[in-house]
């Protein structure tokens, strides 16, 4: 993640870091800023997971999908945690996806992934 001067360039940073991950499958690049415990949501079904079977839980996912795409929707805070939304784009088609850091390390601590239905 690397050394970071002011808390919400980290966060920037973790969520870019992240979503890149996530955008190529590139577990190393998730794992390197995920909590040591991460709450998953695939498609409305939540879990609360150790880092490991969360990567492996949202890689299997991933996989199956093939992202392709993510587009910023919108980011802010609440009290001094920091989430950010948008959508991920892959061949199975569109992606709500939901980022939430902590405050202390900046690292996520929360993923939700949810297909979008289309019209």
């Amino acid at each position: 993640m690397g050394f970071c001067f002011i808390g919400l360039l980290c966060h920037t940073q973790s969520f870019t870091d992240a979503i890149n991950g996530i955008t190529t499958q590139n577990m190393d690049q998730v794992s390197a800023n995920l909590s040591s415990s991460v709450e998953l949501t695939i498609n409305s079904k939540p879990s609360t997971l150790r880092k490991s079977e969360a990567l492996k839980a949202l890689g299997s996912y991933l996989q199956q999908i093939q992202p392709t795409t993510y587009t910023k929707g919108h980011n802010g805070n609440l009290d001094t945690d920091n989430y950010q939304v948008g959508t991920l784009s892959s061949v199975e088609g569109k992606h709500r996806l939901y980022l939430f850091s902590e405050s202390k390390n900046g690292l996520v601590k929360e993923i939700r992934l949810s297909a979008v239905q289309s019209n």
